[in-house]
């Protein structure tokens, strides 16, 4: 699994984010994605309004290589406050 191709694929389709990936195991193959994503395009959304906008900038990649994506969404402000 290519990681940057993924890290891409979402900051270039949400504004101004900053993603982190990790691979998980998964039946001996790199099919298991956990990805933390940080924008302030979070704002105002719902958690499942937040997770829909990273599974739909993936879409193409759960058809064919992912098989299981856990997510983790947040804004700067959030993030800032957590681990400052």
């Amino acid at each position: 699994m290519d990681t940057k191709k993924l890290i891409n694929l979402i900051e270039s389709s949400i504004t101004e984010s900053k993603v982190q990936l990790t691979n998980f195991p998964g039946g001996g193959t790199h099919n298991h994605l956990g990805v933390m994503v940080i924008s302030d395009s979070f704002e105002n959304k719902t958690l499942l309004e937040q997770h829909q906008m990273v599974m739909d900038s993936l879409k193409e990649e759960l058809k064919e290589r992912l098989h299981a994506v856990k997510i983790k969404t947040i804004t700067k402000k959030q993030f800032d406050n957590l681990y400052s």
